[in-house]
């Protein structure tokens, strides 16, 4: 499989304001910690600066959009024209803690959807 076409990307944000400052609270911004309980009256002095929103939405979207090449060239190498799960896992086989929470999530969906059927 070739390198994939470095595609012009539109300027903004790919994902909404408030996942990024969700985002960088639940990792500790000292600037975001203080939210008052109603959504509503946040106040401007709370709000991360909107370099710190480009930059985290930048460095996520690339990371994504990498992984997902890695894991469509490891799917290519398999002679497979689908990607799978397991091309994700073997993208991702280097970080120990990435893979662990990827596996996780699985492992609780998977919890999620035995426990939907047993209600239907």
């Amino acid at each position: 499989m070739a390198e994939p076409r470095v595609r012009a990307r539109p300027h903004g944000l790919y994902f909404s304001q408030t996942d990024l400052t969700e985002l960088l609270h639940a990792f500790g911004d000292p600037a975001t910690t203080t939210y008052p309980t109603s959504t509503q009256n946040r106040t401007t002095s709370n709000a991360p600066l909107d370099t710190t929103l480009s930059t985290l939405d930048e460095l996520l979207t690339t990371f994504i959009l990498e992984t997902c090449h890695a894991a469509a060239q490891s799917a290519s190498y398999s002679r497979r024209a689908k990607i799978k799960v397991d091309d994700f896992k073997f993208v991702l086989r280097h970080d120990e803690r990435l893979l662990g929470r990827v596996l996780e999530q699985m492992w609780k969906e998977r919890g999620i959807k035995a426990e939907r059927r047993m209600f239907e």
